[in-house]
C-alpha cells in the first residue's frame, strides 16, 4: 500500500476523537499523517516527545506550552531549540537530567539551586564539573552509593561509609564490586525489624547477584517472604543458574510475561492461567510461539494494538470491535497498513 493509498484510506475515518497524545505518538513514526492533525491538541509533553522523533514540524509548535521537564526531554535530543527555550521554567531535577547529556549548557544554570542528589547524579555523567559543586558535605549515604557507582574516582571525597544501608551496598557493589573490602556484610543479612530493608531484601540482592552471582554465598536467606515475584523474574532473566532456589508460586502473571519474554526455557514451571490479557500481549509480542497456550479473549483493544504492532501475522484472530481510535493510532504507528481493517 502506497502512500497516496493509505492516505486516501485515513481521510474517510473520523479521527476527531483522537487526543493530543494520540497524535504525537502516531505521527512520531508516520509523519505522512500530519495533513490531518489538529495541532492545538498537543500538550507540551506531546510536543516534546513529537519534535524529538520529527523535528520538522517545529514551526507548528506552540513553544509556551512547554514546561521545563518538556524543555530538558526536547533539548537532549535536540540542543539547536535552545533559542527557543525559557529557561526559567526548568527547575532543579529537569537540570540534572539535561546537563547528564548537554553539558554544554552549563553556564545557563543557577548552580546554587541544585542540591545533593542533583549534583550526584550530574557528576555521575559529567565528572569534569567536580570543582563547581559545593554540596559534597551534604550528600547522603544513598547518594554516594549512586555516585560511586558510576565514579569511583571520587570515593576518597565520601564520609558516610558507616551509614551505608543494604540498599546502599547492593546499589554500591553491583556496579563497583572492588568497594566490598569496607562492606559490612551484616547490613545485607534479613532484618525483620528493619522494615524498609524487609521491603527491598530481595530486590537488593537480585540486582546485586545479577551482576555478580559469586556474592552467592554471602545471602542468608532465599525463602518467599524476603523475595518477591519481581526480584525472581529479574534474577533470573539475568542468571538462569538460580532457578533451583526459586519458588515459582510466587511468580504472577506480570513477572512469568517478563521472565518468559527473554528466558523461554522456564515455560515448563508456568502457571499460565495467571496470564491476563496485558501479559498476553506482552509475551506474544516477544515470543509468538506460546500462542497455543493463550486465550486470546482476554486481550482488549489496547493488548491487541500492542501485540498486532509486534505480531501483524495474529490479524486472522483479532477482535476488531475492541479497538477504539487511540488503539487505532497506536497500531497504525507500528503497522500502517492494518488501516484496511478499521471500520469507516
Amino acid at each position: 500500500m502506497n502512500k497516496t493509498e493509505i492516505q486516501k484510506m485515513f481521510g474517510e475515518r473520523d479521527w476527531s476523537k483522537l487526543d493530543g497524545e494520540g497524535w504525537s505518538d502516531l505521527l512520531r513514526k508516520q509523519p505522512r499523517f500530519a495533513d490531518k492533525c489538529d495541532w492545538a491538541k498537543l500538550k507540551g509533553e506531546d510536543w516534546a516527545w513529537l519534535l524529538r522523533a520529527q523535528p520538522q514540524f517545529a514551526d507548528k509548535c506552540n513553544w509556551s506550552k512547554l514546561k521545563g521537564g518538556d524543555w530538558s526531554c526536547l533539548l537532549m535530543e535536540h540542543p539547536s531549540f535552545a533559542d527557543k527555550c525559557d529557561w526559567s521554567k526548568l527547575r532543579k531535577r529537569n537540570w540534572s537530567e539535561l546537563l547528564c547529556h548537554r553539558p554544554q549548557f552549563i553556564g545557563k544554570c543557577d548552580l546554587k539551586k541544585l542540591d545533593a542528589l542533583n549534583w550526584a547524579i550530574i557528576l555521575g555523567a559529567q565528572p569534569q564539573f567536580a570543582g563547581k559543586c559545593d554540596k559534597w558535605g551534604k550528600m547522603r549515604a544513598s547518594t554516594w552509593a549512586t555516585l560511586l557507582g558510576r565514579q569511583p574516582q571520587f570515593s576518597e571525597k565520601c564520609d558516610k561509609w558507616d551509614e551505608f544501608n543494604g540498599s546502599d551496598w547492593s546499589e554500591l557493589l553491583s556496579r563497583q564490586p572492588q568497594f566490598d573490602y569496607r562492606c559490612d556484610w551484616s547490613k545485607l543479612e534479613f532484618n525483620e525489624a528493619d522494615e524498609y530493608w524487609t521491603m527491598s531484601f530481595g530486590a537488593s540482592w537480585a540486582e546485586l547477584l545479577r551482576e555478580h552471582p559469586f556474592y552467592e554465598e554471602k545471602c542468608r536467606n532465599w525463602d518467599k517472604r524476603t523475595w518477591a515475584r519481581l526480584d525472581w523474574a529479574y534474577l533470573l532473566e539475568g542468571v538462569p543458574a538460580f532457578s533451583a532456589k526459586c519458588d515459582w508460586t510466587t511468580l504472577n502473571g506480570e513477572r512469568w510475561a517478563y521472565l518468559l519474554r527473554s528466558r523461554p526455557l522456564f515455560a515448563d514451571f508456568c502457571d499460565w492461567k495467571k496470564l491476563d490479557g496485558n501479559d498476553w500481549a506482552n509475551l506474544l509480542s516477544a515470543q509468538p510461539y506460546f500462542a497455543d497456550k493463550c486465550d486470546l479473549g482476554k486481550l482488549d483493544g489496547f493488548e491487541w494494538a500492542k501485540l498486532l504492532g509486534n505480531q501483524p501475522q495474529f490479524a486472522d484472530k483479532c477482535d476488531w470491535g475492541k479497538l477504539d481510535i487511540r488503539d487505532w493510532a497506536t497500531l497504525i504507528a507500528e503497522q500502517p497498513e492494518m488501516i484496511r481493517f478499521m471500520p469507516k
